[in-house]
């Protein structure tokens, strides 16, 4: 006789500790059990996900980053979640690569208020390299020390969206977009204040956040 296929009748003997023993439940007793198990385990995954997700996002208000000589903004290069990544001007697409957070670190006795900007989409602050002129990068917020750090020369104009200059808490070199240029991908940098155009930016809230 051919074996019967599909869920047997009765009960099937299973091994506890090294005795053969009769199992007494049936097959859709344990199948019961089992995806009540499941769903317990793919709900508590499904909050820890969730949770983290949430953690990771943080909440807003976002900014534009322009650029006001070109008109264009600030983002990581190619959309990039890795320090050391170069930050550059590019036209507005709503990207969250392009939704910065103006965190607030300290304020001094001069009046003046330090702030970091957190990138969107890799939660990485722009910093400085060195003291000397040169690009900017992302890097990891909470290292570094003053390099992550800015100030502007009104904090009342940029959060009312007007021209500001904004310079480097450590360096105190000015931010600026490297030549002049207008040109997608043109980095940003540190130089010596000056006062070009493109040493003047502006932020712009990003509806919804």
């Amino acid at each position: 006789m051919s074996p019967r296929r599909g869920r047997p009748p009765f009960s099937v003997p299973y091994r506890l500790e090294g005795i053969d023993m009769p199992n007494t439940h049936t097959w859709a007793e344990r199948r019961r059990k089992v995806l009540g198990l499941l769903s317990v385990t793919l709900l508590a995954l499904t909050v820890l996900v969730t949770t983290a997700n949430a953690a990771q996002a943080g909440p807003g208000p976002f900014y534009y980053i322009v650029a006001e000589h070109s008109g264009k903004v600030l983002m990581p290069e190619n959309h990039s979640k890795d320090p050391g990544v170069r930050i550059v001007q590019m036209p507005r697409g709503g990207f969250g690569a392009q939704h910065w957070k103006v965190r607030h670190v300290e304020n001094l006795s001069n009046g003046q208020t330090i702030r970091k900007f957190e990138n969107r989409h890799s939660h990485l602050c722009i910093t400085i390299v060195d003291h000397e002129p040169g690009l900017l990068t992302q890097d990891q917020c909470e290292t570094g020390g003053w390099y992550r750090e800015w100030t502007v020369s009104n904090w009342n104009d940029l959060w009312a969206e007007r021209p500001v200059k904004i310079w480097s808490h450590e360096s105190n070199l000015c931010m600026d977009m490297y030549g002049g240029w207008v040109d997608d991908y043109t980095p940003a940098a540190q130089y010596w204040c000056h006062s070009g155009p493109n040493q003047t930016f502006r932020v712009d809230y990003v509806e919804g956040t």
